[in-house]
C-alpha cells in the first residue's frame, strides 16, 4: 500500500479520517436530502476545487436502506474525470472502508463529485417501510444519509 509506519515522530505524517462529502449545502448541490414515498431520486455532492493535493488511502460511501447506487469521482482542472468508487447496486450490509491497493492522488485544483440514487418504492426489497413513507436525513437506519468518509493525508499535514 506504500505506507510506512515509523517510530520516529519527526518523519511521521498525520492521517485524517472524516467525511469530505456531506449531506448539506454547499456540498450537497441539489438538496435537501428528502426522498418522497414511491419515488426514486438522485442527489449530487461537489467539493472543490481543492486547495492542495489529497492522498487517499481509503473511501467509505455511506447510505442506509433506500440507497440504490453511489459513485464518487474527481474532475481535474483540465476536465479529465477519474473514478474513485462505483457501487452500482448498493447494499447496506457492505458498509465499510474500501482501501486502495496504492495511494490514490487527487491533484490540487481538482473537484470531487458524487452521485447517490435512492429508491423509496415498494420495488426496493430493502425498504424498511411498507408502504413507503417520506424519508429525510436522520441518524436511524430508517432515516437516510448521504456521506462519504475518507482516510487521507496531505503533504502539509502534521
Amino acid at each position: 500500500m506504500n505506507l510506512q509506519f515509523l517510530k520516529e515522530e519527526g518523519n511521521a505524517r498525520g492521517v485524517n479520517v472524516g467525511w469530505l462529502l456531506g449531506q448539506s449545502a454547499p456540498i450537497l448541490v441539489d438538496g435537501p436530502l428528502f426522498i418522497p414515498a414511491n419515488e426514486t431520486v438522485t442527489f449530487h455532492q461537489e467539493l472543490g476545487p481543492i486547495p492542495e493535493a489529497l492522498f487517499l488511502v481509503s473511501i467509505c460511501p455511506h447510505m442506509h436502506f433506500l440507497g440504490k447506487s453511489y459513485k464518487v469521482w474527481y474532475e481535474t482542472a483540465a476536465g479529465d474525470s477519474i473514478p474513485l468508487i462505483d457501487i452500482p447496486h448498493w447494499d447496506f450490509h457492505w458498509l465499510k472502508y474500501y482501501t486502495y491497493p496504492m495511494v490514490e492522488v487527487i491533484p490540487q485544483g481538482a473537484t470531487i463529485k458524487s452521485e447517490g440514487v435512492y429508491d423509496n418504492t415498494s420495488a426496493n426489497h430493502d425498504n424498511p417501510n411498507d408502504p413507503p413513507i417520506d424519508v429525510s436525513v436522520g441518524p436511524k437506519t430508517t432515516d437516510e444519509m448521504f456521506l462519504c468518509y475518507f482516510i487521507l493525508f496531505t503533504m502539509n499535514m502534521k
